[in-house]
């Protein structure tokens, strides 16, 4: 079996990706007071019902959670949420982060 045929497999939601959505987080559960209230952007690389990856150049760690919200199309009705990281990779000045919505 492809690669690819087994990671469709492990989903549970269709990606939808294409359009780029800007993105602002902030960690949680950290004791600094000044990460409390920073705030990040990025962008949107994929996004399903389940979780999305997107991009930002602030780093961030397998387990850490966020508190998010992303713009929708019409700038009327984001998403915004908590969720946890399930990995994120460096590349060159960015990091590229997966993330897993949290009810």
């Amino acid at each position: 079996m492809a690669t690819e045929e087994r990671d469709h497999e492990r989903r549970h939601y269709e990606r939808f990706n294409g359009k780029t959505y800007g993105v602002m987080f902030r960690k949680l559960g950290t004791s600094s007071a000044a990460e409390v209230d920073a705030y990040h952007t990025g962008k949107t690389v994929d996004i399903s019902k389940g979780g999305m990856r997107f991009e930002t150049e602030e780093p961030l760690e397998g387990g850490d959670r966020i508190q998010y919200f992303v713009d929708s199309p019409s700038g009327k009705h984001g998403r915004e949420g908590t969720a946890q990281v399930v990995r994120a990779e460096q590349a060159g000045g960015w990091f590229s982060v997966a993330v897993e919505f949290q009810a």
